[in-house]
């Protein structure tokens, strides 16, 4: 998490997670490190909150909806050749040990 957050202090990034509680536990995570974070749990709510300039990392985890991922990061990347996307793949090891 250190080697992905090193230098966002203050930026912003839009985390789309389609499970709540991992998706509030990474925002959690990184809000703790000083970056501002915007959550969606759907690829819709993802594309109509994206704005072009705004966020400096996409980060996707959309499941087992690979196809709807890169779909998504193809959208994006129409709108924003430059933007910044990452795809989290795996449960964290944080969201795993939590009760």
């Amino acid at each position: 998490m250190r080697a992905l957050t090193a230098g966002l202090e203050n930026k912003a990034i839009l985390l789309i997670d389609q499970d709540p509680h991992s998706c509030e536990v990474r925002a959690r995570a990184f809000r703790g490190r000083g970056v501002l974070v915007d959550c969606a749990q759907s690829a819709t709510v993802a594309r109509n909150r994206y704005c072009v300039g705004l966020y400096n990392l996409v980060l996707v985890d959309l499941g087992a909806d690979v196809r709807g991922a890169q779909e998504l990061a193809a959208s994006i990347r129409s709108e924003s050749p430059g933007q910044k996307i990452a795809f989290l793949l795996g449960v964290p090891p944080y969201v795993r040990m939590a009760p």
